[in-house]
């Protein structure tokens, strides 16, 4: 662009003199509607005219401007300090011809002419362009950095919600057990509920068992229980049973229903419903206390489970 800016340049200043009829070189406008009588710019086009005097051997006044012609428009040239030729014409800038020109690597332009899309060049987004090439690689912090916000997952959002507890918490071993009414074998069977929060969880419930001798008028002195259990398959109900009266070994057991049974903890358990004879040995009372533990729920799952106990 330079080499055609000096090109112009040297055309116009050769077109800004001329021979006498002496045959002097003169300096003659490039433009013959100038104003040459006084050397003032153009008042209503502003442009500058030619000199109308010279030195006496060169073809210009030193620092003096003239008009000269460019590709674009009209510029201007300074007389050179010998006064023997004009300097570069002096451009107007060329107007956007709508086309794409050479990008400095350091900068990034953007123009209205589509072009091929260069195999190597990989455009992400908006605002982010990652460009790979032999010699030179540039990725930008917009498109490799990741902030917390983008790759934090919070509990609250993505995990589980937790069990809504039936039951009162926590109950996980006998001494916290929950407390529920007595129960003889007069009064209506009686029902309490409580959830499992996943395999670890264990709770524990209670209640008075009113068994005096004889008490139902049936002849029976041995009281016999019905556990009706509800619960998801594999979760595990276990009855343990402490008379009121006699030694600490008292408790004669038998399970039914496929319940099992445990003679030293004196207990029975399963995983469904099943029913229980207690013998309080050499007591004509058969009162006692007797604790549920309802446990091995599924791991992250929450159980829901109901048992209804009655004495017959």
């Amino acid at each position: 662009m330079r080499s055609l800016l000096l090109a112009f340049a040297g055309a116009a200043a050769l077109t800004a003199c001329s021979f006498d009829a002496t045959g002097n070189i003169t300096a003659s406008p490039s433009n013959p509607g100038d104003d040459t009588s006084t050397g003032a710019a153009d008042s209503t086009s502003g442009a500058i005219p030619p000199p109308t005097s010279t030195t006496a051997d060169g073809v210009c006044a030193p620092g003096t401007p003239a008009a000269c012609d460019c590709p674009s428009g009209q510029g201007t040239h300074t007389c050179n300090d010998d006064g023997q030729a004009y300097g570069p014409c002096d451009c107007p800038e060329d107007p956007p011809t709508g086309t794409t020109t050479p990008v400095d690597p350091g900068t990034t332009s953007t123009t209205d002419t589509t072009a091929p899309v260069d195999p190597s060049t990989t455009t992400t987004g908006d605002d982010s362009t990652s460009t790979t090439s032999d010699d030179t690689t540039t990725t930008s912090d917009d498109t490799t950095t990741t902030s917390d916000d983008t790759t934090t997952t919070s509990d609250d959002t993505t995990g589980d919600p937790p069990c809504v507890q039936k039951d009162t918490e926590p109950n996980n071993n006998y001494m916290t057990a929950n407390v529920y009414p007595d129960e003889m074998c007069s009064a209506p069977a009686k029902m309490l509920g409580g959830t499992l929060d996943g395999a670890m969880d264990s709770d524990w419930h209670r209640y008075h068992s009113i068994y005096p001798d004889n008490p139902c008028g049936n002849g029976n002195n041995d009281p016999t229980f019905d556990f009706k259990f509800t619960a998801p398959p594999g979760v595990r109900l276990c009855v343990y049973f402490a008379c009121d009266e006699g030694d600490d070994d008292n408790e004669d057991l038998d399970c039914y229903d496929g319940s099992v049974k445990d003679d030293d903890l004196h207990s029975c358990c399963g995983t469904s419903s099943f029913k229980v004879d207690l013998n309080c040995s050499n007591e004509p009372n058969e009162s006692s206390m007797v604790y549920f533990q309802v446990s091995n729920g599924p791991a992250d799952m929450c159980s829901d489970y109901t048992i209804t106990y009655d004495t017959i």
